[in-house]
């Protein structure tokens, strides 16, 4: 008798940006089987497992085509589970939430993402210490400039297919100018709140939203 497969493995992954009062900045991606989703500037992307976080990890140039090896042993790795869904359709359930130039360095950024999708995926949700450092700031008033710019100048620049297809970093004007001029709300993500996805997810009715873990 052949026993059904179970599909594909969840896995969230994690690159610590940096640590700052107690608190860590992480960039988080979600690996299903060999290919990662993550959200940046550009929306959502769909990559080779653990690619953007080679760029975490100190390779500010084309990340390699083996960047699973070349991270996993400095990255966190947590199994979520297992899932029938692949990365394709992450993208065309969640594209709408999540679309070029609506990200936010504080509401709307790639742990957000990495929230919802894995409550697509597996119904579980993104561990509470993964987002704690912008649940935090953006709970202090004044928020803190200086953590701010920290946050930004470690977010990955915009993920993009170059000449050959491949996917390479741009290097974001944009982003570099918010830099200088210093944290602003983008606009498109004012009124975002991730509860609203998961609740889309679960049905209109919202009955089976669960609430992230504080870990």
């Amino acid at each position: 008798r052949i026993e059904e497969r179970p599909g594909l493995k969840v896995l969230l992954v994690a690159s610590q940006l940096f640590h700052v009062m107690g608190f860590k900045a992480y960039h988080t991606s979600v690996a299903i089987g060999h290919r990662e989703v993550f959200f940046d500037g550009g929306g959502v992307v769909d990559a080779r497992a653990f690619w953007s976080h080679a760029w975490c990890q100190g390779n500010r140039e084309k990340p390699p085509r083996d960047a699973m090896e070349a991270v996993q042993d400095i990255t966190e790795i947590v199994e979520m589970g297992y899932t029938k869904l692949n990365t394709r359709d992450v993208l065309d359930a969640l594209h709408f939430h999540f679309q070029e130039g609506s990200y936010d360095v504080l509401k709307k950024n790639c742990n957000t993402f990495s929230d919802a999708a894995i409550y697509l995926l597996t119904g579980q949700r993104l561990g509470g210490k993964f987002n704690r450092l912008e649940r935090c700031i953006t709970a202090l008033e004044p928020v803190s400039t200086d953590i701010l710019q920290m946050l930004m100048r470690k977010q990955p620049p915009v993920a993009e297919p170059d000449e050959s297809g491949e996917l390479t970093f741009r290097d974001d004007q944009a982003a570099n100018t918010g830099l200088q001029q210093g944290y602003v709300m983008n606009p498109l993500a004012a009124d975002f709140d991730v509860e609203d996805v998961i609740a889309i997810i679960d049905g209109e009715d919202g009955s089976r939203v669960k609430t992230p873990s504080d870990a």
